[in-house]
């Protein structure tokens, strides 16, 4: 039975080989990994912590606690909040903390891991942090609750429907998201929510000077990341207004007719969009198209009842005056007879 309990257990090894042993651990990890002594000075870190906050890792081990947290300002949207919870961490040696923090430039989630290194006595002389990109787990569970809701979603009237899947999608993605109707070749923005008003003024656009023509030719969901990359899409009328990102998806009606487009366009196309975009997209634009038909068949209802109520009052003038005109004779007989 072992007598004492220890952290880890290193084979005797030079010092050349101890430093090998050090580089492949810290770099066959997916974690970013940070060390450093009670007072917040770098002594190692690896290549996935340069990599999250762009910074150069020779750097960081070679300059000042002021220098360094200098380097990865630009990626903390909260400075002041960030470096006030770096001050209570390295005031308690033995604290130990797990969190999640939101970078910027680009945006990222990282799930952040700290606690104090030990040394032979179990007193702290250091301490250890890990950072853990999760962006894309984090993504696609905000990407499942948005379908939810919109699943969830009903009112008695289509238009509030397809209006609502306009909206959030608008305001998932921050960005402008259209819903347009061909009529000849002009696309009616049947519905559209944008943060620009002046957008959301549109009426509409002709086909041939917007994306959704491609979704028309292919009637498959489209991607363009950046218009000005490919000659055929630079020379569309957006594309030369700076609106060069756009994810559409082609609306059918249920004989499999191409009926209009339901799109997410704007001018970042520095932020890729990917294969869950476009199935959310897809995913929304099948529930538009069923509120499309569904409208349609509420209209032709209200259109039969109209002209069946119609038909009715109708029949039932002709009746009373049938019904007066036998009852005018009647008296007029009786008078005549008289």
């Amino acid at each position: 039975m072992p007598t004492e309990s220890k952290t880890f257990a290193l084979k005797s090894l030079r010092p050349e080989e101890r430093e090998m042993v050090l580089k492949a651990t810290f770099g066959s990890t997916e974690f970013g990994i940070l060390l450093t002594d009670l007072d917040h000075v770098s002594i190692a870190c690896n290549s996935r912590f340069g990599a999250i906050f762009g910074v150069e890792i020779e750097g960081v081990v070679s300059s000042t606690v002021d220098q360094v947290r200098e380097m990865v300002r630009k990626r903390i949207p909260d400075y002041e909040a960030w470096e006030q919870n770096l001050g209570e961490v390295y005031s308690n040696p033995a604290h130990s903390q797990n969190d999640v923090l939101s970078l910027q430039n680009p945006m990222q989630v990282i799930e952040r891991s700290t606690r104090p290194v030990l040394d032979e006595d179990g007193n702290p002389m250091g301490r250890l942090w890990t950072f853990l990109d999760v962006t894309a787990r984090h993504y696609e569970r905000q990407i499942a609750e948005l379908q939810q809701e919109i699943s969830l979603f009903f009112h008695p009237d289509p238009k509030e429907v397809y209006s609502h899947i306009v909206s959030r999608l608008s305001a998932f993605y921050e960005t402008t998201c259209v819903l347009s109707i061909q009529e000849g070749t002009y696309m009616h923005f049947q519905a559209i929510s944008s943060p620009i008003p002046e957008v959301e003024q549109m009426t509409g656009n002709d086909i041939a000077s917007s994306y959704c023509q491609f979704c028309q030719e292919t009637l498959e969901p489209t991607l363009i990341q950046n218009a000005l990359e490919t000659p055929r899409f630079a020379k569309i009328l957006p594309a030369s207004l700076g609106i060069t990102r756009y994810a559409g998806v082609p609306l059918r009606a249920p004989d499999g007719q191409f009926i209009g487009t339901l799109c997410i366009l704007d001018h970042r196309s520095d932020e890729l969009l990917g294969e869950v975009d476009m199935h959310l997209i897809s995913l929304m634009g099948m529930r538009v198209s069923a509120e499309l038909e569904r409208e349609t068949r509420i209209k032709n209802l209200e259109r039969d009842l109209d002209s069946a109520t119609q038909r009715m009052i109708q029949g039932e003038k002709l009746a009373i005056t049938g019904t007066l005109a036998a009852s005018v004779a009647h008296d007029i007989r009786n008078i005549v007879s008289s």
